[in-house]
């Protein structure tokens, strides 16, 4: 992280700080999981609030097709 320059070493010390780099990055990589992940996540959960939202519908047929081509081609899950 350190040659990315998300974090810096304290001189004469084996520790390192955030720098204002990295700390906007954390921020930015909070925000797309809190507003995507987390909520594309709790729409396909195994009893969503409602199966007609769009992407729990494309999550569902991905998964069929993919557990039909593991049938079709036995193999082990």
């Amino acid at each position: 992280m350190r040659l990315h320059g998300l974090i810096e070493r304290i001189p004469k010390t084996h520790r390192c700080r955030i720098t204002a780099k990295g700390l906007r990055i954390a921020a930015f990589y909070t925000r797309r999981y809190n507003r995507s992940l987390r909520t594309g996540l709790a729409m396909i959960s195994p009893d969503p609030i409602d199966a007609e939202v769009p992407i729990a519908k494309s999550i569902r047929a991905a998964e069929r097709a993919v557990n039909t081509w593991y049938d079709k081609a036995n193999l082990a899950a």
